[in-house]
């Protein structure tokens, strides 16, 4: 966990450096994601090396077929990852295609901040996995831990957005600022709605081994919030994204705690 924490913390200074070194003017921000690819991509190889000279580990190819079998065993650990990690690129592609381009920024800037907000959520959730998957019994303090983390966040979301973006946005549009506004407090119960699913999902179904189940509720939430996006943001545009991106984490959440407690009470 330490090397892993140390690599995230020199990518992310790698990252700031490099834009502060190119990017001098509004016209510059195309080359944001240039920095950002240079800087994983670097301090990746690095990693990727030196666990293999660390570690003296070999590198050989691997049968198609055991590939086949390894994708059949975990593919409901696919999907989990997999799916929920696009929600977010998924609200701003949608509102892309149905809605304007400056529509996009406002997606994109709410779900920026909706997961700097989730950050510490998600490093508590990789923290206590281990903990939990060894020892059942510490489930409902962690779980309270992660809850009380999540409203707080949430709470901290929804009434510093407007200090927030005026500190953060040098915009000189009203409007601008209040749309970007307005998207950040509507998707900021999400931090706590992700509370609920690392408390009762990550942290509860998984321990249980019921991963299948929750690769189930992951199909369920994504087709439904995909659904949504196709009939809100048309009407409404970026507030029906983010609405959508809301309902989809609110249906996720409901969903894991309801499974987590049915097979609690069913042993």
């Amino acid at each position: 966990m330490k090397y892993k924490a140390l690599i995230n913390l020199m990518s992310t200074i790698i990252f700031v450096i490099l834009v502060l070194v190119v990017v001098h003017s509004k016209d510059d921000y195309k080359w944001i994601p240039l920095m950002q690819a240079i800087s994983m991509t670097f301090i990746s190889l690095i990693s990727f090396f030196w666990v293999l000279k660390s570690y003296k580990i070999q590198l050989k190819f691997i049968s198609f077929l055991k590939i086949n079998t390894y994708l059949k065993t975990n593919f409901s650990s696919f999907l989990n990852l997999l799916l929920t990690s696009t929600y977010g690129i998924l609200a701003v592609f949608f509102v892309g295609v149905f809605s304007l381009p400056v529509h996009v920024s406002y997606m994109q800037i709410g779900v920026k901040v909706t997961g700097a907000f989730s950050t510490l959520n998600t490093i508590l959730t990789k923290v206590f996995f281990p903990i939990v998957n060894r020892k059942k019994s510490v489930i409902a303090a962690f779980k309270k831990v992660l809850l009380a983390v999540g409203v707080i966040l949430s709470i901290s979301m929804f009434f510093g957005s407007d200090f927030l973006i005026s500190w953060w946005l040098k915009v000189e549009s009203s409007v601008e600022q209040s749309n970007t506004i307005n998207v950040i407090k509507i998707l900021s119960p999400i931090p706590f709605l992700m509370a609920v699913i690392s408390g009762y999902g990550v942290n509860g179904l998984l321990v249980f081994y019921k991963d299948v189940l929750y690769s189930k509720i992951t199909l369920i939430a994504t087709a439904i919030m995909i659904i949504l996006f196709w009939l809100l943001i048309p009407n409404y545009h970026f507030y029906g994204g983010a609405i959508a991106l809301l309902v989809g984490r609110a249906v996720y959440a409901v969903l894991t705690y309801g499974s987590f407690k049915m097979i609690k009470t069913n042993g």
